[in-house]
């Protein structure tokens, strides 16, 4: 008799393990979501890849690695980059200026527009760029500073309605070149890009940068085709004087020395 309790009491923990199969119908949600979401996250990187190439492709003839190459023009847009806290350009945006001042120097262009980022008062990268190029040689009054180059997109922007640049050569790392080309021909610019891979930038800097620029040609598409936001700030008409934007500068109240 003392086994019979025994035998229930096994029984019921065998009954106790048994795990319930889940009814069929939740199975096909968990599968069709894990499809769903799946097929929301891989055709959008299907379709900017697409956008990619077809950028990379379309820009190729207009891609110059050599000054004597390069169309004559009145200006060169030298796209801004890193500046370090104690003043110093970047790797990447020295080379841009540095290939900017070759241009002007070669007589391929006879004003340089640096576009950048002064959002904030303690960042300025268009007041460095424009003190390395002085320094190189090219005077005042042919450097050029737009302080809201925030985006490519805002660079080309403003470069058409401030400015009323309609033809300009772009200058900046050869990854950047199809994305700034393709947005400066859809703000009415015919431009070309020249290659300011003056340097061997680190492998790991420069996947970094490939794979941010196939999302960037792809938002840069949507905002072209689709959206066509306006720049971030916009301002009223400028002209292409350096000395006279120093004194515009002054007159308002704001530093427009050269240091």
């Amino acid at each position: 008799m003392t086994g019979l309790p025994e035998e229930s009491a096994s029984k019921e923990g065998s009954f106790s393990s048994v795990t319930v199969p889940r009814p069929w119908w939740k199975r096909r949600i968990v599968v069709v979501g894990a499809i769903a979401i799946s097929v929301l996250l891989i055709i959008p990187l299907f379709l900017a890849l697409i956008v990619d190439n077809w950028m990379g492709a379309r820009a190729r003839s207009r891609i110059f690695r050599k000054p004597d190459e390069v169309t004559p023009r009145t200006v060169a847009m030298v796209l801004g980059a890193r500046v370090h806290p104690d003043g110093r350009l970047s790797a990447m945006l020295e080379d841009r200026v540095l290939s900017a001042v070759g241009l002007y120097k070669a007589g391929k262009v006879k004003k340089l527009l640096m576009s950048g980022d002064n959002a904030n008062p303690d960042y300025d990268e268009v007041t460095a760029m424009r003190r390395v190029a002085i320094n190189e040689g090219v005077p005042a009054d042919d450097v050029v500073r737009d302080f809201a180059g925030f985006r490519t997109y805002d660079s080309m922007y403003r470069a058409k309605e401030l400015w009323g640049i309609t033809s300009m050569t772009i200058v900046t790392q050869e990854f950047h070149l199809p994305r700034s080309v393709f947005l400066a021909e859809s703000m009415g610019i015919d431009a070309d890009g020249f290659v300011a891979d003056r340097r061997k930038y680190t492998a790991a800097g420069m996947a970094r940068s490939r794979v941010r620029e196939v999302a960037s040609r792809a938002v840069a598409w949507l905002d072209c085709t689709i959206f066509k936001p306006r720049p971030h700030h916009l301002g009223p008409p400028e002209d292409l004087s350096g000395t006279r934007q120093d004194e515009q500068l002054a007159r308002e109240g704001k530093s427009a020395q050269v240091k």
